[in-house]
């Protein structure tokens, strides 16, 4: 883990592996060649059963869609977003339960971002880094995934969440957890529990540009630019991955 002063920034991206479009492809499908690179391609195109082939194509989409979150930070805005431009190398590692462990890193406008993933039979989470000092070693992030089942029901967004710019379910769900976790960070030692409150954590995004801009997190109304944040949502999944805050301890298991 590094405690580097210097600005780090993470990105994250979930993909719903039982969604109809991820689960199957058309026959002829030509997504791969709009999105892939030729040594990507490859990579995708190696021999194997179809769910291996779409692991892969969705590892790549995911590892893309999580540099871009990343290069958008470093360089203060959405730059134009070419998937085929971004290059990605990934290796994987299965693991006895059917899960893949990925790990590898992205190559776009100058920027070199590190990855890393995981593959389930049901979802597919990256998370990836970039910044300086980020090729020494990976920060200390927190990483969730949470999904629901299909008689499971989300609450929709309330009119305060819709002010900071969460205009959909998953969007709220997600803000909602990540709002949970940070407090558990940032509030006061068991011992000191009754003598300070539990800080107040607000999610808040671009109202005009939902999904263009990345979110902020605000400690009692106070912008906390220091804990870099990054949320996704796909199907029935939503995901997070954010900077620890300086100094705090982990509430618990952070992977």
């Amino acid at each position: 883990m590094i405690q580097s002063t210097a600005p780090i920034y993470v990105g994250n991206d979930v993909v719903d592996l039982t969604h109809p479009r991820c689960r199957h492809r058309p026959r002829g499908d030509r997504l791969p060649l709009r999105v892939l690179s030729p040594r990507e391609m490859d990579w995708f195109a190696y021999p194997g059963d179809p769910q291996h082939r779409l692991r892969r194509l969705w590892s790549l989409w995911a590892a893309k869609e999580t540099a871009f979150k990343v290069v958008s930070k470093l360089e203060g805005s959405p730059p134009v977003f070419r998937h085929r431009e971004v290059e990605v190398l990934l290796s994987e590692t299965g693991t006895p339960d059917g899960s893949t462990h990925l790990r590898g890193r992205v190559e776009w406008r100058g920027h070199r971002c590190q990855v890393q993933g995981l593959a389930t039979p049901r979802f597919l989470h990256m998370i990836g880094w970039g910044g300086d000092g980020a090729e020494r070693d990976r920060p200390r992030v927190e990483v969730g995934v949470d999904g629901w089942g299909e008689e499971e029901e989300t609450a929709p967004p309330t009119p305060s969440e819709r002010a900071s710019g969460a205009h959909h379910v998953q969007s709220a769900r997600a803000r909602r957890l990540v709002q949970i976790r940070l407090a558990s960070y940032l509030g006061p030692p068991v011992k000191d529990a009754q003598d300070r409150p539990t800080p107040r954590v607000r999610i808040d995004t671009s109202r005009n540009r939902p999904g263009r801009t990345p979110p902020r997190v605000l400690v009692d109304e106070e912008l906390r630019p220091e804990i870099d944040l990054s949320i996704s949502h796909h199907g029935r999944y939503v995901a997070w991955a954010f900077l620890v805050p300086a100094a705090s301890p982990p509430p618990g298991p952070v992977r």
